[in-house]
């Protein structure tokens, strides 16, 4: 991803109006959430599936969300 704070904002702002309670144990609701994440990457021309199930383990990852 690099230093793109735009992207990165990008992505914040989808998984926060994505998210449901529970996302990260149902995998309907993290379906969501993946296909809302691949979604903004493609904005930013990243279509490639690794970088895109990487993104999105970053992002189940983190505690906030």
């Amino acid at each position: 991803m690099g230093k793109n704070e735009e992207l990165a904002l990008a992505l914040d702002i989808c998984v926060l109006k994505t998210k449901k309670d529970g996302w990260k144990e149902t995998p309907i609701k993290t379906k969501a959430v993946r296909i809302a994440i691949t979604n903004v990457l493609k904005i930013y021309s990243i279509t490639k599936e690794t970088d895109i199930h990487r993104i999105f383990n970053i992002v189940k990852s983190q505690p906030e969300y």
